[in-house]
């Protein structure tokens, strides 16, 4: 994902943009799982929680694979924790 590289070089909201633009060009499930994935990570560093929480539970919604599943039910528990 060109996501990816931007996020690298620490340009969030053109990574964010980037995943957007994927998902809309790219129709499969995975691949749009992994991008919600990052988008979650990405609206996390960026302190925009609850859109943070809605990409992570898309990107379980359309199945990751174990290693990232993981890491985004890590990341809800977070998000969860910060609201209690």
């Amino acid at each position: 994902f060109r996501g990816r590289a931007l996020e690298a070089m620490g340009r969030n909201f053109e990574a964010v943009d980037a995943f957007t633009q994927a998902l809309s060009s790219d129709r499969s499930k995975a691949a749009q799982a992994v991008a919600y994935f990052h988008m979650g990570g990405l609206f996390l560093k960026m302190g925009n929680i609850s859109q943070a929480e809605g990409a992570y539970t898309i990107s379980l919604e359309f199945g990751l694979s174990t290693g990232l599943e993981v890491r985004a039910r890590d990341a809800l528990q977070l998000i969860q924790d910060r609201q209690n």
